[in-house]
């Protein structure tokens, strides 16, 4: 610097500062792409949670479908066994009144 004029060394200051200034700005914007990062791995760990807890909770989509086969099984029992005692009074009324 000792050997630059008035001019070159005030253009020199103001290069650097120019530079200071958006090496600031980059530095900033890496700083919050940075936290939006965080910030939406966050939210997916958060949107994880709620989709495990409704499909493996007390009253999840698991638990409710084994409920569900349970109670189908149950019907189609119920179902059958009225069948089955329908066809035989059919059977017994038949044989009683068509003789």
């Amino acid at each position: 610097m000792k050997y630059l004029n008035q001019e070159q060394n005030s253009y020199l200051k103001h290069t650097r500062k120019s530079i200071k200034k958006n090496f600031s700005l980059v530095h900033q914007e890496n700083a919050i792409t940075l936290i939006a990062l965080v910030i939406t791995i966050i939210v997916l760990l958060i949107l994880a949670g709620i989709s495990i807890n409704l499909i493996s909770g007390n009253h999840g989509i698991l638990q409710k479908a084994s409920h569900s086969v349970n109670q189908t099984e149950i019907s189609s029992a119920k179902e059958n066994t009225e069948l089955l005692i329908a066809t035989y009074a059919s059977d017994y009324y038949d044989k009683k009144y068509t003789r």
